[in-house]
């Protein structure tokens, strides 16, 4: 049985936490939070510039304060400043890091 996709991320079991969160989007392909979670499940895996493919569209659809903090940081340790400008932006709407 395969664990909870935030479990696995929680134990940084990325492989693990894709498989979930493409099955959540083969039954719901719009589901934003399954979405993020592919790109969370894509950065603990080490795939940096992957998680920032996956995550770079929906920055204006994400509402965790931390996961936009992450964003951020992602957009900019890559050189990606539209796109960290634009994260921090929704950041700032939300009042920050909670």
């Amino acid at each position: 049985m395969v664990p909870p996709p935030k479990i696995a991320l929680s134990q940084n079991n990325g492989a693990r936490a894709r498989v979930c969160y493409e099955q959540v989007l083969a039954i719901d392909p719009a589901r934003t939070s399954a979405r993020v979670g592919l790109g969370w499940a894509a950065l603990v895996s080490r795939d940096a510039v992957g998680a920032a493919r996956i995550w770079r569209p929906l920055i204006g659809q994400t509402n965790d304060p931390p996961t936009l903090e992450r964003m951020a940081q992602l957009f900019a340790a890559l050189g990606d400043r539209s796109g960290e400008t634009q994260a921090r932006a929704a950041l700032a709407r939300m009042g920050g890091v909670r």
